[in-house]
């Protein structure tokens, strides 16, 4: 039986949820990529900027379910995390900012996708925190299980106190 080094367990918990959460962001950032491009009947930047960030946080978001015993993965899982924030951060600054933006779709559709966006944003926010908190929890496991093999010095005996 093959031993695995994992890091917490409630802290892998907690990323996961939040990792089922990000998936269903990628799925609904994707579908506002979608619901866009049939409400102007066009493809612009943003609405098809929308449905490859979406398509690339699912793909994320599988990756983060690979991520639970393995270090490599969890690096590729924060690196591609980190640039999707702020690719997110980005489109949801230029959407809340961009007056025009009203003017290409329905007023109300308009402020649901940039309350959807802001909400995303957030939501891929914690992800990257929780996620740093468990791929720290995984590098400590994993250094001390290293160096745990250095620690113990064979061939001398420990000195039990109360023996001569």
């Amino acid at each position: 039986m093959e031993y695995k080094l994992e890091g917490n367990p409630w802290t892998f918990g907690v990323f996961m949820v939040f990792n089922v959460i990000f998936m269903i962001v990628g799925i609904g950032i994707a579908t506002v990529g979608i619901y866009v491009v049939l409400d102007v009947l066009r493809a612009d930047w943003y609405n098809i900027s929308f449905a490859v960030l979406g398509v690339a946080i699912i793909i994320s978001a599988i990756i983060g379910h690979k991520t639970r015993f393995s270090q490599a993965a969890m690096n590729v899982y924060m690196i591609s995390l980190a640039f999707i924030f702020a690719a997110q951060l980005a489109f949801t600054l230029a959407i809340v900012i961009w007056s025009n933006f009203t003017h290409k779709i329905k007023y109300g559709s308009a402020w649901a996708v940039r309350i959807f966006m802001i909400i995303a944003t957030t939501i891929i926010g914690v992800c990257l925190v929780v996620g740093f908190l468990y791929r720290k929890s995984l590098n400590e496991v994993n250094f001390s299980h290293k160096t745990a093999h250095s620690l113990s010095l064979p061939g001398i005996t420990p000195l039990v106190r109360g023996s001569n």
